[in-house]
């Protein structure tokens, strides 16, 4: 069995113990035995049960030292050496981009919106579902042109028109506008019913009050007038594929600070932004999807009834306030 820990090695044991990290600081649960185990069958396979926990330990030790919370079952070791100490730090630097201050955290808002596949305006094929109360009775909401780029820039759409806290994102309290915002977009799953991050936009302005305007590009464009709070650089903007679609955000039932009914939220905490900037730094931005993944998104469609209420009566029988446009997208 090797003695000195590889680069790989160490990193593959700070990675987990930075996911452990972040979710216990944001009131998710999560299993050190499962990550034991998952690293002694796999990056960590050279390694026994006890020599990854005390590797744990002196990670805990390097947070601790950098004044920050370690994960807890992880006591800081009293005896971690200077070389590993410094390994560990700069690997906790490359991955956590909050780390180093170089490189921070920019300021964050989200907006809960209805689910959509494209967000290419209001085309029959790809309704706005969700459970506001306009979308009961409409087959499309307003966010439905919040990805369609008009002269080079995406304009964003919130429900229920609430005015920014420019504060929140290090704006003045009597300003109308903050620049270099990170703007996530929230829809929940029409099956699962998870909240789940839909798309970004980065480096954004924000405006403290909505400002009209009418889409001119884009299925049912020119039919209203349109308010939007946020814009950017089309080129800044990502939507995610339905089936890349996996980053969970939890509500005020299952972590404190979490999303309520507002559709704007400023996220729970410091550890929770972190997580979901790292997240999205991973990602990859492509938005093409695969044949496979079409057919997957096909499937899931079929058993979705109706969103919109949750009936589990056939179609058929659904409500007369179902548009044919949800009863076509359940169907195909």
């Amino acid at each position: 069995m090797p003695t000195d820990w590889t680069d790989d090695e160490l990193r593959a044991c700070v990675v987990s113990y930075l996911a452990m990290h972040s979710k216990a600081f944001s009131g998710e649960k999560y299993d050190k035995s499962a990550v034991r185990r998952h690293l002694t069958k796999g990056p960590l396979s050279g390694r026994s049960a006890p020599s990854i926990e005390w590797r744990m330990r002196n990670i805990s030790s390097v947070m601790q030292s950098r004044g920050q919370r370690y994960v807890p079952g992880y006591l800081p070791a009293a005896n971690t050496g200077a070389q590993v100490a410094r390994r560990i730090a700069k690997i906790i630097d490359e991955l956590t981009p909050d780390a180093a201050a170089a490189v921070s955290v920019p300021q964050m808002i989200f907006f809960n919106v209805g689910w959509m596949k494209k967000y290419q305006g209001m085309s029959q094929g790809d309704p706005t579902l969700g459970r506001h109360g306009y979308l009961r009775e409409h087959a499309h909401g307003w966010e439905s042109f919040n990805f369609l780029p008009e002269q080079g820039r995406v304009f964003g759409y919130q429900p229920r028109k609430d005015k920014i806290w420019l504060p929140n994102l290090g704006g003045s309290p009597k300003g109308e506008t903050v620049e270099h915002v990170l703007v996530v977009w929230l829809a929940t799953h029409p099956v699962t019913l998870k909240v789940l991050i839909v798309g970004w936009y980065k480096d954004a302005t924000v405006y403290r009050t909505a400002i009209p305007r009418t889409p001119t590009r884009g299925e049912g464009a020119g039919l209203n007038e349109i308010p939007y709070t946020v814009e950017a650089l089309a080129e800044n903007a990502t939507l995610l594929p339905e089936t890349n679609r996996e980053f969970r955000t939890h509500t005020h039932h299952s972590m404190k600070g979490g999303l309520g009914q507002s559709p704007v939220w400023y996220g729970a905490n410091d550890e929770f932004r972190g997580r979901v900037w790292r997240y999205i730094q991973s990602t990859k931005t492509s938005t093409r999807q695969r044949p496979a993944d079409e057919a997957k998104a096909a499937h899931l469609a079929i058993r979705t009834l109706n969103f919109v209420g949750r009936w589990k009566r056939p179609l058929s029988n659904m409500p007369l306030t179902i548009t044919p446009q949800k009863q076509a997208a359940v169907m195909m």
